[in-house]
């Protein structure tokens, strides 16, 4: 007896009262709703910072690589059904990556975009990449201007057929784009263009519906998407190697 009216006095004064425990939950809720956005943000931000780390890694690789072949690696060798086609310069830069494949992988992309031995059957890796793989990151290869434009303002589409670019003929370095984030869509990922006539060759919009880019100078930026396809003459030339917005296209 004495036992129990111990245990009754005990749990009647350490027990909560209802309105207590309300006020509790609803200031855990406060904290929930001011908290979870500013760590998502946080959250995307890091996502943001590796993307770019990725594409700065891709930037050294590239200079190396054109150091050392004196041109760009050009975006694919041309197959029939063009779909086919062999994707060459992930390939290229592999070997300037300490052979890294998951510096070619956006942490915010879709797992299908990772790069394997074994991503398409259609070549022998590191060049087993085709027109169809889904892929994190695009290069720029025809420019701002219309697909077999001549001459064509990228920095290289059809390697076996144009042949590759000479970094002489890139005007301004620091405001050439080189790479950005691809739409993982399976549909020519690694190509990217501004044009909205090939829409599956956009530039993705997976951070804070922007994309992160790469310059040929080696330096990165992020644009918001609207930014960065705007049909601009400021916007535009930095998507062609002449530096001329080419309003025509």
């Amino acid at each position: 007896m004495i036992i129990n009216n111990f245990l009754r006095r005990a749990t009647k004064t350490q027990a909560f009262t209802l309105i207590e425990l309300l006020v509790v939950l609803a200031i855990i809720v406060i904290l929930s709703a001011l908290l979870l956005p500013a760590l998502a943000r946080a959250r995307d931000k890091g996502i943001r910072t590796h993307c770019l780390n990725n594409l700065r890694q891709m930037g050294i690789a590239l200079e190396m690589y054109v150091e050392d072949d004196h041109y760009y690696p050009g975006h694919y060798i041309a197959k029939t059904p063009i779909e086919s086609s062999q994707i060459v310069w992930p390939g290229r830069l592999l070997p300037f990556t300490s052979n890294h494949r998951g510096v070619f992988f956006c942490p915010a992309a879709p797992k299908a975009a990772a790069w394997t031995t074994t991503t398409n059957a259609g070549g022998e890796f590191p060049f087993n990449l085709t027109g169809t793989s889904t892929f994190s990151y695009g290069y720029n290869d025809w420019g701002g201007c219309k697909m077999d434009t001549k001459p064509y303002v990228g920095l290289g589409a059809q390697v076996n057929l144009q042949g590759e670019v000479v970094p002489s003929t890139v005007k301004v370095p620091s405001d050439m784009i080189v790479l950005t984030d691809s739409n993982c869509d399976g549909q020519w990922d690694t190509a990217t263009t501004p044009l909205t006539t090939s829409t599956n060759q956009n530039p993705g919009d997976r951070h804070s519906d922007g994309s992160n880019i790469l310059f040929c100078d080696g330096h990165t930026e992020f644009l918001k998407l609207v930014r960065l396809m705007e049909a601009t003459a400021a916007m535009r030339v930095r998507w062609n190697r002449d530096h001329k917005p080419h309003p025509e296209n």
